[in-house]
């Protein structure tokens, strides 16, 4: 049988004294999210591109990961698969990360509250991500994941569909709540449309962003259903600004 490729061979990893002092400055948690990073990048450096840039004529590259924000100098022999980590940072990102998580059958209100959030983003005082912003490959699970961990809230769009979703329930809602109950992140959720969420073990729990009896899909003018998405948006940036602060809503 011929000797499998050195194409998915994974890369051997070296660290200058540079790179591990860099290391140990940063944050117990960063570290740890440090290290699993370093773990997909030795599988494949190159798998995107566009976050790779040479920054001197030795050949070091730059490393840009979107989230967490760290930035890893390193250089990369291809023929002996080697890499050589010389330094680690994080950067300093503006706005809080706010994640959405809902049922692709409420596709419709998830762009209609994006809509309304978008001042929000524009000043810098918030980032949004939902799964619509996962790249294509095989680590979509581990993308959902790592967003999910890093967020600063969450909202969820409640309707029948999301709390029946199995997937929502097994790979977000315990990212989330965990995240929750570690790092204080703010687990927020708006009824969308009429469901038994006074059944559900999770969110009904929770206080909802606008009357559940009386959810969006409710408000059959737009000018009301537009006022309500006010009046919810002036919540969640209520909330948003606590978590910047650190303090209770």
């Amino acid at each position: 049988m011929p000797e499998q490729t050195t194409e998915f061979q994974r890369y051997a990893e070296q660290f200058l004294d540079s790179a591990q002092k860099a290391q140990s400055r940063l944050p117990q948690l960063a570290q740890e999210q440090l290290s699993r990073l370093l773990e997909q990048f030795a599988e494949d450096p190159f798998r995107y591109p566009d976050r790779i840039e040479a920054i001197n004529k030795t050949g070091d590259l730059l490393y840009k990961h979107p989230d967490p924000p760290f930035e890893i100098t390193c250089r990369i022999d291809r023929e002996k698969r080697v890499i050589t980590f010389i330094d680690f940072s994080l950067r300093v990102l503006v706005g809080s990360l706010v994640v959405i998580s809902y049922s692709h059958s409420d596709d419709k209100s998830r762009l209609e509250l994006k809509k309304f959030l978008q001042p929000m983003v524009q000043q810098g005082r918030i980032r949004i991500w939902d799964d619509t912003e996962i790249e294509a490959g095989d680590r979509w699970r581990a993308q959902i994941t790592e967003f999910l961990g890093s967020a600063s809230a969450a909202i969820f769009l409640v309707s029948q569909d999301f709390l029946a979703s199995k997937f929502i329930a097994d790979h977000e809602l315990p990212v989330l709540q965990g995240a929750a109950n570690e790092r204080g992140v703010r687990l927020l959720w708006i009824a969308v449309r009429h469901s038994t969420y006074d059944m559900a073990v999770f969110p009904g729990e929770l206080q909802a962003l606008n009357d559940p009896k009386r959810p969006l899909s409710s408000f059959y003018r737009k000018a009301d259903r537009e006022k309500e998405l006010v009046m919810i948006v002036q919540k969640i940036a209520n909330a948003i600004e606590h978590v910047a602060v650190g303090t209770p809503p």
